[in-house]
């Protein structure tokens, strides 16, 4: 598959929306509920402070990313990011895309690291993907996810320096 990132745009947000709101369905890595507003959602992915990315395999898109910063004030030199990939095209190398792009894109908006608050301890996918890409787990917050079919798992917190 060949994948082409690039900055989300207004006319992006329809089909943002629509794989965000298939991924929330699914209830197992994102701490969304589906009844997240359209408008919540729209602020989720162009708010302030945000910066949005997407992948399209031609003219479709088939995954986006946005980071921001984790907190404000003195700890907004850390980013913060949520990661959403088609889920029928998972397992090809998107996810893996849409990661090295995102290190790069906080390197360049001069963030020290990036730091992801709620890495479901189930999603194995994601955990091998964000450990190959040098992140570390520095954190668990027990049963801190209420998964649809698992019930309370745990959650990791992950952290990479930009730089690493």
């Amino acid at each position: 598959m060949n994948v082409t990132i690039r900055p989300a745009q207004d006319s992006d947000f329809d089909s943002i929306w629509a794989l965000f709101s298939t991924v929330i369905e699914q209830g197992d890595s994102l701490v969304y509920t589906p009844d997240l507003s359209c408008d919540d959602g729209k602020i989720h992915w162009f708010g302030p402070r945000r910066h949005t990315f997407v992948a399209l395999n031609g003219s479709q898109l088939v995954g986006a990313y946005v980071i921001r910063p984790n907190l404000v004030g003195r700890g907004d030199h850390v980013a913060n990011g949520c990661y959403i990939v088609d889920p029928k095209l998972r397992g090809q190398g998107i996810g893996k895309e849409l990661g090295i792009h995102s290190i790069q894109m906080a390197t360049e908006l001069n963030f020290k690291a990036i730091q992801f608050n709620c890495v479901v301890s189930t999603n194995t996918q994601a955990i091998k993907l964000w450990t190959s890409l040098g992140f570390e787990t520095i954190g668990t917050i027990p049963e801190g996810f209420h998964h649809p079919t698992q019930g309370y798992v745990d959650i990791l917190i992950m952290y990479r320096p930009t730089q690493a």
